[in-house]
This record gives structure tokens, C-alpha cells and sequence, in this order.
């Protein structure tokens, strides 16, 4: 499981494409542009709310059926480090790529912490439960 993470705008895909790791990847950014007839511009809510579901949905087969991944995002939740968590449980090397150092042109963007995944760390639960422990929060 490989993350890249940081703000929007931040440069996240053009040094670090997720297509380019060799696995599955998924950037929800270019699949809102794909529903919104290709533009990446004006893109809905109802589109975002679509392309989020779809997105949770894709990483938890990807966790269950134990197949390697890549995704972008912007870390505006907590769900990428309860996903994390979950892929670690169940066997998967975690890596995140952030990418705050090539937006330091944006001050509050460089002074952000690191992302951590210990931070989100739970007590030993089934497979089932940690599905369904991520699925309520989507």
C-alpha cells in the first residue's frame, strides 16, 4: 500500500503518479475529472460523493483480497490512517509519500506534521470488524 499524500495543489501528482508504482492505483482527483466530462474544473458534490464511495469501496477489496495498491489523497480525514491501519493488520507494507516538502511555497502546508499511522492504532480486532469499523466512518 503506497499513499501520497498532501494538500490539494500541493504537487502530489505530477513528481509522485500513482499509475507509475507498478500496482493498482486509484487518484480520485482524475476519476471526478472522468464523471465530469473530463474537466477538472466545477466538478460537483453529488460527483465528489460518488467518486469518494467508489474510492472506499476500492480500497477495502483491495485490502480484503490482500492485492497491493496505490492511492492519492489529501488527508482530510482520518479514513486513510484507519485504512492504513487495517492494511497493516492484515499483512500489507505501508508507505507514504507527502508531499508538503514540493508545496513550501504554502506556508501552513510545510508547517504541518508528518503524517503517522501509529496515531490511529487499535486493539487487535477481527477482519470483519475492522471492515466494518472503517465502513461506518465513510
Amino acid at each position: 500500500m503506497v499513499i501520497v499524500a498532501g494538500p490539494p495543489g500541493s504537487g502530489k501528482t505530477t513528481p509522485f503518479s500513482v499509475a507509475e508504482f507498478g500496482v493498482d492505483s486509484f487518484n480520485a482527483d482524475n476519476r471526478a475529472a472522468q464523471l465530469n466530462d473530463g474537466s477538472f474544473r466545477g466538478i460537483s458534490k453529488e460527483i465528489r460523493s460518488q467518486v469518494n464511495v467508489e474510492f472506499q469501496k476500492w480500497i477495502l477489496d483491495h485490502i480484503s483480497t490482500r492485492k497491493s495498491f496505490a492511492l492519492e489523497t489529501t488527508l482530510r480525514s482520518q479514513v486513510t490512517f484507519e485504512q492504513t491501519h487495517l492494511a497493516r493488520e492484515h499483512g500489507f507494507w505501508t508507505s507514504y509519500i507527502t508531499s508538503r516538502l514540493v508545496a513550501s511555497k504554502n506556508a501552513l502546508n510545510a508547517s504541518r506534521p508528518a503524517p503517522t499511522v501509529e496515531a490511529t492504532q487499535r486493539p487487535r480486532e477481527s477482519f470483519a470488524t475492522s471492515i466494518k469499523r472503517v465502513r461506518t466512518i465513510l
